[in-house]
């Protein structure tokens, strides 16, 4: 080996760990954006549910409010949705999981839009509780999305993609045994 070929190795390896550095970094600025994103979400809610009480209650036939707090209380129910085991027998579980919070982020959404659409009062529709509804209503809609349609295709896809690696290569040796007969 010359100088020229460890210098290169050396830089190589000195690029993959900045890149890893830079990667692990990312990934932590992310996660704690999204745990202050959760933070403020809550606190932004309960504050708007506060302020907005007489007003929401002021308009007959809507339940703007108690979508707002049922909302609320759910966000800390979804941090625990997360399955316990790690095994990969309990795929099924895993996906029933998903399933399952889809179907709750998809009725939570149809709630939401009745009350923000449907039901709502002119007063109502001006203030930060409806604004907050609307934010909850758009994340639970994405989230319901996510959970029900792109994930279970994710899955499917997989499945498909490995069976067909698991069959390619039982018709080969098929093949192969034919041939030597």
């Amino acid at each position: 080996m010359n100088s020229n070929q460890i210098t290169y190795d050396n830089k190589k390896k000195e690029n993959i760990s900045i890149c890893e550095c830079c990667g692990v970094c990312l990934i932590f600025i992310l996660g704690i954006g999204v745990i202050a994103g959760a933070i403020a979400y809550i606190v932004f809610g309960i504050m708007y549910l506060v302020q907005d009480y007489d007003i929401s209650h002021s308009c007959d036939g809507s339940a703007l409010w108690a979508y707002v707090l049922t909302a609320i209380i759910l966000a800390f129910g979804r941090s625990g949705a997360k399955n316990a085991s790690s095994d990969s027998e309990d795929a099924g579980t895993t996906i029933c999981t998903i399933v399952c919070l889809g179907l709750l982020e998809a009725g939570l959404a149809i709630w939401g839009g009745m009350e923000l659409w449907v039901k709502s009062c002119d007063d109502l529709a001006e203030s930060n509780l409806w604004r907050f509804g609307l934010a909850t209503f758009i994340i639970q809609t994405f989230c319901a999305s996510i959970f029900l349609v792109v994930i279970p295709l994710v899955l499917g896809c997989s499945f498909v993609m490995e069976s067909r690696k698991t069959r390619v290569p039982n018709e080969n040796s098929d093949l192969n045994e034919n041939s030597a007969v």
